[in-house]
């Protein structure tokens, strides 16, 4: 029969939007503030901050509570769990249930908890009573229940407008509206943590349970959009959700720094941002090549880093020395890619079937290998030649692990002074190098330090420590670091542990002028006001001031005096970096933090100690 044309065009129209894209949801009316120094940018696969306006050195962007947090897995009973305070014998109150997984530092903070853990008490009771559970799935669990449980108490209604000065508070709108990213996990990870919410929800009230797959939605969210929290800007002591910081993005050269100051967490301009710039912040460890800190982030947060840092070849090139090698006869850097004419022809004939394959020449540098299957189909680490581009073997971390392989006729040549040399005994030296440290750092947590020193000497090249093993080196040089750039990764965090461990055996004066060598090498590649500077920093300080204290011990005692210059150098060194240490620790946690009063303080106790 004959079809009317209003028929026709209600038809039609459900068949248009049949066929229409899907409808991205509207934000919820908390995010679209117009008082605030930054805005909510959307774009076709994201949401991000970006800057309203022009935001000044050590300005508070934003200031929010979390919408729920718990301490690590393994710090549970030894932080609070309403405020991550550490705890101690004298102020340890745990679950009247006696569930394992809370214990508060006060009665104030436990009974301000109630209403929340009195949900979630059961299901834990009944999570800590399995066997067989891997201690990750038992904290991506934990965690997931205590956002759940959050998300059924906290207040639904409308939130005010709140001052920028005051700590904003996420509704649980704002909480939905942040990406799953559901279909990024990992399937084998997600089937198994589905499982486990699956025997553990029935145990939650009524009001609190949800279907497995929301709450496997849920943990993904806490996964990729979770933030750690870290008092001292470096150690995390757990993990919080948050509903606008969530929206702040990776890059490795930050515009900004997350700052704990015991009751919410602060946004803050570690450098001027111009109107219309991205706000991010790093969630990985600066002090990596780029090929690590891209595999941290995938491993941690399901994202693979694009930032100019891990991209652009000047950065690159100026990042190179953090995973690059030095010439043994002049120290200058070595080429990974400078190798002679010969050998390229030579080994042409070797990896042609290879390099076809991975398309070496041709193609951007791979990623590196992922455990999560829908990115191992886009971005996967094939074995490549030992013919690469250069863009590629400067930023690998160390041979092994980018899985380049390189044969017993590969020379590498010095850049500064032509020199060739066997390619072998660099990626040896490597890996030699992270098997001592890993040594060292087994033996400093059995508080062994004649052990760990014995490693680091070995590693750094120091005199009195043992040789390497015969046949793994060049007699020429028994010292793995001797083979890497003094700016390496591994080399800086050796000389870290090394400071550390001649301070506790009593050397200050070596511990402190290892610091300084930290120190300067950190300048050269971390963002000026960033905190892992400033710890070394505070390092440096106080290992100046117990030199400078060690004299008047030795007054009082009767023992002879530390040398004059010592003193002279280590009053010098505690003037010079603690001015620096506060002005870092004013920019990235304000002038009121504890951390600034600290320092503020010991510059105090320094100027009375006389030389």
């Amino acid at each position: 029969g004959k079809m009317g044309k209003g028929r026709r065009k209600q038809l039609q129209n459900r068949l248009d939007a049949a066929n229409a894209p899907p409808r991205r949801p509207e934000l919820p009316p908390s995010l679209r503030r117009d008082d605030l120094p930054v805005r909510v940018q959307r774009s076709k696969d994201e949401k991000k901050l970006v800057a309203a306006r022009n935001i000044t050195l050590g300005e508070v962007i934003l200031s929010e509570v979390p919408f729920a947090m718990v301490p690590r897995f393994e710090l549970r009973t030894t932080h609070c769990l309403n405020c991550l305070a550490q705890l101690g014998p004298n102020n340890l109150f745990p679950c009247a249930n006696g569930c394992g997984f809370a214990y508060y530092c006060s009665e104030e903070c436990r009974d301000r908890d109630q209403a929340t853990h009195s949900l979630e008490c059961p299901a834990l009771q009944l999570l800590a009573s399995k066997d067989g559970i891997e201690p990750s799935l038992i904290a991506a669990t934990r965690i997931t229940i205590r956002n759940i449980v959050a998300a059924t108490v906290v207040d639904q209604s409308p939130i005010p407008n709140a001052p920028v000065a005051m700590p904003m508070r996420a509704s649980l709108e704002d909480i939905h509206a942040i990406e799953t990213q559901y279909d990024d996990m990992d399937p084998v990870f997600r089937e198994r943590i589905q499982g486990v919410l699956t025997q553990i929800l029935p145990a939650l009230p009524k009001q609190a349970r949800c279907a497995p797959e929301e709450a496997a939605a849920w943990t993904c969210r806490i996964v990729s959009s979770g933030n750690e929290v870290c008092p001292d800007g470096t150690h995390a002591v757990g993990a919080a959700l948050f509903g606008f910081l969530s929206l702040v993005s990776h890059s490795c050269w930050p515009t900004s720094v997350f700052t704990w100051t015991g009751r919410c967490m602060e946004l803050r301009a570690i450098r001027p941002i111009q109107a219309n710039e991205d706000i991010t912040v790093s969630f990985v460890g600066l002090y990596k090549p780029a090929r690590l800190r891209q595999m941290d982030l995938v491993t941690t947060r399901h994202v693979w880093c694009e930032c100019p840092r891990c991209t652009g070849e000047a950065e690159l090139r100026r990042d190179a020395p953090i995973a690059g090698y030095r010439c043994v006869r002049c120290s200058g850097q070595v080429d990974p890619q400078a190798v002679t004419a010969a050998e390229k022809a030579s080994a042409s004939t070797e990896t042609t079937s290879v390099a076809s394959t991975s398309n070496a020449e041709s193609t951007p540098a791979p990623a590196p290998a992922m455990s999560h299957a829908d990115n191992s189909s886009k971005r996967s680490a094939g074995s490549v030649g030992c013919v690469v581009p250069e863009d590629i073997l400067r930023s690998v971390p160390h041979p092994a692990q980018a899985r380049i392989r390189v044969s017993p006729t590969d020379v590498w040549r010095c850049i500064d002074c032509g020199h060739e040399q066997e390619a072998q005994p660099f990626v040896i030296a490597e890996k030699l190098s992270h098997t001592l440290l890993h040594q060292a750092r087994q033996a400093a947590s059995a508080r062994d330090a004649p052990a760990c020193l014995n490693a680091l000497r070995t590693l750094l090249g120091i005199d009195d420590g043992e040789p390497c093993p015969d046949g793994m080196l060049p007699r020429s040089s028994r010292a793995p670091a001797r083979y890497m750039h003094p700016d390496h990764h591994v080399v800086l965090d050796a000389s870290v542990l090394y400071a550390n461990i001649l301070a506790v055996v009593g050397d200050l004066a070596g511990a402190m002028e290892q610091s300084i060598g930290v120190a300067e090498r950190m300048e050269r590649h971390l963002p000026q006001y960033h905190p892992e500077l400033g710890m070394i920093y505070a390092s440096i300080v106080d290992f100046a001031r117990s030199i400078l204290q060690s004299k008047e011990k030795a007054q009082q005692g009767g023992r002879p005096l530390p040398p004059a210059d010592i003193l002279c150098r280590a009053r010098d060194c505690a003037m010079t970096y603690s001015r620096r240490c506060h002005e870092l620790r004013r920019i990235a946690y304000g002038p009121s933090h504890p951390f600034t009063r600290q320092i503020s303080e010991q510059s105090f106790d320094i100027f009375g100690l006389g030389v």
